[in-house]
């Protein structure tokens, strides 16, 4: 009977532990899930725009460029694509100097450092505080001190007290119960990180600039030297035709005509000169280091007959999920609805805790001992009951500005769409284009040396010869240009897809 008596205490006193620890466990698993909070963050669902599985078709679209392919455009490197040194010099020293990157550098730390002070929100401050106090305290200021004289302190005795004290505590700490400093470090997150694509976008703008300013300039000194040739024949066709007319050979009109070509020559010259000098200006301000940009006087055709770019074949649609303006876009809309969240919280009561731990004594020595403990602990919580609609409004403001962001990412997938099949129109067409414009100049070549031929003979008037030098010549001018636009295509091409963003770049 003993034995069963002493049995039953075992259990008994088994059951009790298992139910202190069942307690226990309750009790941590429920604060646990206090202090981890709800969320009011809407769920976001499926917002992404499906991007079309091709781009457009049709005669002005080469198939091959938007087909599926290991490499694509978007993974070449900056350098890689470009194969200019000069230009490969320019984007190098724009990288590391042009102002407008600098800022967007800056403004990612700006967001580092504003997402770095929300996130500190997530935990307490603690803080170690010691004060002394020597005060000094009359008899005619409290009626509760007594001196020798009685009640009042007749006797006009004072007291002096010191105090030291030692706490170690944090205050107003925020219970985030409610998920709003969540909700504020998650949306603070985001714009940090849509800065980081902010960036990349910048990057992306400066290398196609200074490619295209390099380009301009190339085709600029290429007219320059059309117009400096031809203003050279030209005078040596006027010297030709006033000789001429001083043995009354050529007419005063076929003169005047031979000069016109000639004033033409020098206006074109004059304008080229100018062209290439704002060229230059233009690629002093994108490097950012106007003392370092290097010598861009020497005439190089080779740039504008051998385009100087490495381009593979193959565009899928999809690439597009990777450009840096459109993923930005895409944070900035995960932290307009973080703002959401943290507006819907401010609705519910908002619980903060102050607690402190120290030590106090009137003498220093007794400053540590055990008698000279003291501590506080008090939570505090506060529920909006009237706030004259300001939390209904920044409700309101923060669903609005998730619609503008979903709108804004909606547009920009749909912009960098168009730009790509703009772009991918442009390359598939510019090639058939120079190959014409190269023909329609060999054929303006033979018309003027046929024309040349029947006027040295007599049998047309010098009105044919005019026409078609001018005609050649505008060939010539429309074959420039024409060669440094399908450069032009590429570069847009590769901005387009994103190329040059360092995220994306393989080799």
């Amino acid at each position: 009977m003993m034995r069963l008596f002493k049995a039953g205490k075992i259990v008994e006193k088994h059951t009790k532990k298992r139910e202190v620890k069942m307690r226990k466990g309750l009790v941590i698993g429920t604060t646990c899930l206090l202090l981890s909070g709800c969320s009011f963050i809407p769920s976001m669902g499926n917002f992404g725009l499906s991007f079309p599985s091709n781009y457009p078709d049709g005669p002005s679209y080469d198939p091959a460029l938007s087909g599926e392919t290991e490499e694509t455009l978007q993974d070449i490197a900056w350098f890689n694509f470009y194969q200019d040194e000069t230009l490969k010099n320019l984007i190098s020293l724009g990288l590391d100097n042009n102002n407008s990157l600098k800022t967007a550098a800056f403004s990612i730390e700006e967001a580092r450092a504003l997402y770095g002070i929300q996130k500190s929100d997530l935990i307490p401050d603690v803080s170690l505080d010691g004060a002394y106090t020597r005060q000094k305290i009359n008899a005619n200021s409290s009626g509760r001190i007594q001196g020798p004289q009685g009640a009042g302190g007749a006797g006009g005795q004072s007291f002096i007290f010191d105090n030291y004290s030692v706490n170690l505590g944090f205050t107003a700490y925020e219970l985030d119960f409610f998920g709003r400093v969540r909700s504020l470090n998650t949306a603070a997150l985001n714009d940090f990180l849509s800065t980081i694509s902010a960036l990349e976008t910048v990057r992306i703008s400066l290398i196609s600039d200074i490619a295209a300013a390099y380009t301009s300039l190339r085709a600029n000194q290429s007219l320059l030297k059309l117009a400096e040739d031809t203003l050279e024949t030209r005078k040596q066709s006027y010297d030709l035709i006033a000789k001429r007319a001083e043995e009354g050979i050529s007419t005063d009109l076929e003169l005047a005509q031979a000069e016109t070509l000639l004033l033409q020559a020098r206006v074109d010259l004059y304008e080229y000169l100018n062209a290439i000098a704002q060229d230059k200006n233009a690629l002093r301000l994108l490097i950012g280091t106007p003392e370092e940009m290097p010598d861009l006087d020497s005439y190089e055709e080779e740039y504008l007959n051998t385009l100087g770019l490495q381009f593979p074949v193959g565009m899928p649609s999809d690439l597009l999920v990777k450009r840096p303006d459109i993923i930005e876009a895409e944070y900035q809309l995960y932290s307009a609805n973080a703002d959401i969240g943290a507006a819907r919280a401010a609705f519910f009561p908002r619980v903060s805790l102050t607690t402190t731990g120290g030590y106090t004594s009137s003498e220093f020595d007794n400053l540590f001992d055990n008698a000279s403990q003291v501590w506080t602990f008090s939570p505090q919580i506060s529920l909006p009951i009237f706030t004259g609609g300001r939390l209904k409004n920044n409700l309101d403001l923060a669903e609005i500005r998730k619609d503008i962001a979903v709108v804004n990412y909606e547009n920009t997938i749909e912009v960098a769409f168009r730009e790509v099949s703009d772009a991918l129109s442009a390359v598939s067409t510019f090639d058939e284009r120079v190959r014409a414009q190269s023909d329609l100049v060999a054929a303006a070549t033979r018309r003027t040396e046929l024309s040349t031929m029947r006027y040295d003979a007599g049998i047309e008037n010098y009105l044919a010869v005019l026409d078609s030098k001018r005609e050649l010549y505008t060939a010539q001018q429309n074959l420039i240009l024409q060669k440094a636009g399908e450069i032009n295509s590429k570069i847009t091409l590769y901005k387009a897809v994103g190329g040059g963003a360092v995220l994306n770049n393989k080799k």
